[in-house]
């Protein structure tokens, strides 16, 4: 019987879900929203990061869009004034991000302060509205103004 059980969930799996089992899975995680992130963050970093990187291999082009999007609302968000000297400090804005992710392991950001797109307000891409955080810090401040 425990066979039959396992082949029976290895076709389920196989079948794309129904929208009234990705509601069921909605309702599931509002009620259990703290252990479904415990769970979550109990998982060992590794296993997370080797997931995220096969997922970004077999889904090349939601990636290609997902930065091609970044690269149009940063572009929109830069207005013609801006001097060569203070898009070279941006860019070294990124070359810091990235130095201090090789140099701490830790991986570092480019920030918005205030952030391009937002209910409240939208920012610049110019470097006094820009900043380098944490990865960390960044997704704890999400798409918010500074407190």
């Amino acid at each position: 019987m425990k066979e039959d059980w396992k082949i029976d969930n290895e076709k389920r799996k196989e079948k794309p879900k129904s929208e009234a089992a990705k509601e069921a899975g909605r309702r599931y995680y509002e009620k259990n929203k703290e252990a479904v992130k415990a769970r979550a963050n109990a998982r060992p970093k590794e296993e997370v990061n080797q997931y995220k990187k096969k997922y970004k291999q077999e889904n090349p082009e939601l990636y290609k869009a997902l930065v091609s999007v970044r690269k149009r609302r940063h572009r929109n968000a830069t207005p013609a004034w801006i001097t060569a000297e203070q898009k070279l400090a941006m860019r070294e804005m990124y070359l810091q991000a990235q130095k201090l992710t090789k140099i701490t392991g830790e991986r570092y950001v480019v920030d918005h302060i205030i952030p391009l797109i937002s209910p409240d307000v939208c920012g610049l891409h110019v470097p006094w509205n820009l900043r380098v955080i944490t990865q960390e810090e960044n997704l704890k401040k999400s798409n918010k103004l500074l407190d």
